[in-house]
């Protein structure tokens, strides 16, 4: 193992082989292997990304990567989990800042996919609570709800790409947030939110109730439409299927 993940040659002498060029071969076999198939999960997990880095540049980033990280579980499943972070903070990469949250976008988008079921709540189940138990509203959400915020056109660039279109220049910006959730046909889905509708899902996602959201949209509405704005979002959420419990 020392070997395979390290390139340490402790055990050299311990292969059986008529020569040391033999025992080299024997060992190589092993090694390139085991790198031929975290390349390919690194590969499968992020096709996106390999895409726009292109044949050079991923093959720099495949190696690069797995000396800085062997593989430390018997399932491939989490092995690029340290990728984001990885582009992040090692040269060339991190001078290229689309790349960490390309990365992790796609990381992303496999954890909605993996994440458990649950049904949804039908929107009659809201409507149906009288008006006086309102404020104290809690929802509970579908376990593949992801909130992610971007500082780069890196989404863009995803979509682009999964088109099959030549990606746009990467651009860096302020803040847009994304709801990420994986809808009824058990398909990942996104959409980008207002900064109102983040805050708001914000809020809900960590149990605050129906008044205390109203309360902090003040800062985006006038007091007499901020309840009905707020109804209007909780529409577009029990419409994704993304709300599967409410608590009074």
């Amino acid at each position: 193992m020392a070997y395979v993940q390290r390139a340490n040659e402790s055990i050299v002498d311990d292969i059986d082989a008529t020569s040391d060029e033999h025992r080299a071969r024997r060992l190589s076999i092993y090694y390139n292997a085991y790198r031929i198939r975290l390349r390919g999960s690194i590969e499968v997990d992020h096709p996106a990304l390999g895409v726009y880095l292109g044949d050079d540049g991923f093959e720099t980033l495949a190696a690069a990567y797995i000396d800085t990280h062997p593989s430390d579980q018997t399932s491939l499943r989490h092995f690029c989990d340290h990728l984001p972070d990885f582009l992040r903070h090692n040269k060339p990469f991190s001078d290229f800042g689309v790349l960490s949250q390309l990365a992790e976008f796609e990381r992303l988008l496999m954890d909605v996919f993996d994440a458990a079921d649950s049904d949804a709540q039908p929107m009659d189940n809201l409507t149906s609570i009288p008006a006086t138990q309102w404020p104290s509203i809690k929802l509970l959400f579908h376990p593949s709800v992801r909130l992610y915020v971007s500082s780069w056109n890196s989404v863009e660039i995803w979509r682009a790409i999964k088109a099959n279109q030549k990606p746009p220049e990467a651009l860096q910006s302020e803040n847009q947030a994304w709801l990420v959730w994986r809808n009824f046909d058990r398909l990942t889905e996104f959409r980008s939110l207002a900064a109102d509708e983040y805050a708001a899902l914000s809020n809900a996602l960590d149990g605050v109730a129906f008044a205390g959201i109203c309360e902090s949209q003040l800062e985006w509405s006038a007091e007499t439409i901020v309840a009905q704005n707020v109804l209007d979002m909780l529409r577009m959420w029990f419409t994704a299927g993304i709300v599967i419990s409410i608590d009074i």
